[in-house]
């Protein structure tokens, strides 16, 4: 388990945001599910890529939302995000190892067979 790189890293501006995440996915009852443990969200369907239309579609929400109520700093905080103030532009992931130790369903799904990526989005 030693191999495993965690990087995480949203960017906030009046434009928009800008995440890059690493996302792990795996297999469940036949279920294609794609999971970033650093926000604890998850997205599911019948083939990888339906799984990860359907994270997309949930991280936007979730971070639209978080805007909208002005709860995105607390959050990313409440996640373990690395966050120096609200009006801070670059914000880091929890490392690795704070994401295992604080989320036995992300110790579980790395027990199985799993693949990980990383990927940006923008909204």
């Amino acid at each position: 388990m030693a191999d495993l790189i965690f990087t995480g890293e949203l960017k906030t501006s009046k434009a928009g945001v800008k995440a890059k995440l690493e996302l792990y996915s795996f297999l469940d009852d036949g279920v294609h599910i794609v999971y970033c443990p650093a926000l604890d969200l998850s997205g599911y369907g019948n083939s990888i890529d339906e799984a990860k239309k359907s994270f997309s579609e949930v991280f936007e929400q979730h971070i639209t939302y978080c805007i909208n109520k002005n709860t995105l700093h607390e959050d990313l905080l409440k996640h373990g995000w690395n966050v120096r103030g609200k009006k801070s532009r670059d914000i880091k992931a929890p490392k690795l190892e704070e994401l295992l130790e604080r989320n036995e369903a992300f110790r579980d799904i790395l027990k199985n067979d799993y693949s990980k990526f990383k990927t940006e989005f923008e909204i």
